[in-house]
């Protein structure tokens, strides 16, 4: 019998629906062992308001405000009517925990995490869209 490929996913952010399925199906996958997810949850500091705002009508003109304002409005509109659906149908039923463990990371880059990662002993490491965050390879240090 062949021994499984040994896999690390990396990701960054909320997951989605579909994030959980693909997750659930490499878990279930015969030919591999999903060792963790590695989520990374660094988020820079934003911007003052107002220094987003000059450059944000520098870049696009004044018609970004009218647009940035229509946004805003519409994703309130969207948390209302959400807020309803959950009042009139429930609330979302919580989602079944995955066969896999996660490690929530505040920086993917950190000497924590790559000692995490290499406690794995991962073959190979799968980013998943959204893990732009993720610049450079965290196996580089790691011998094999």
């Amino acid at each position: 019998m062949m021994p499984k490929l040994r896999v690390v996913v990396f990701t960054a952010g909320e997951m989605t629906a579909i994030d959980r399925i693909f997750y659930e199906r490499l878990a279930n996958d015969p030919l591999l062992d999903v060792a963790a997810i590695v989520v990374d949850e660094y988020r820079p500091p934003r911007k003052p308001l107002l220094r987003r705002i000059v450059r944000a009508i520098g870049e696009d003109g004044p018609h970004w405000v009218v647009f940035k304002i229509a946004s805003k409005l519409r994703a309130m509109r969207d948390r209302v009517a959400l807020r309803m659906a959950d009042w009139i149908h429930g609330p979302e039923r919580p989602q079944s925990d995955l066969p896999v463990l996660m490690h929530r990371v505040s920086d993917i880059h950190s000497a924590e995490t790559a000692a995490v990662v290499r406690s794995l002993h991962p073959d190979l490491g799968v980013i998943v869209v959204g893990a732009s965050s993720v610049r450079s390879s965290p196996f580089r240090d790691s011998a094999r």
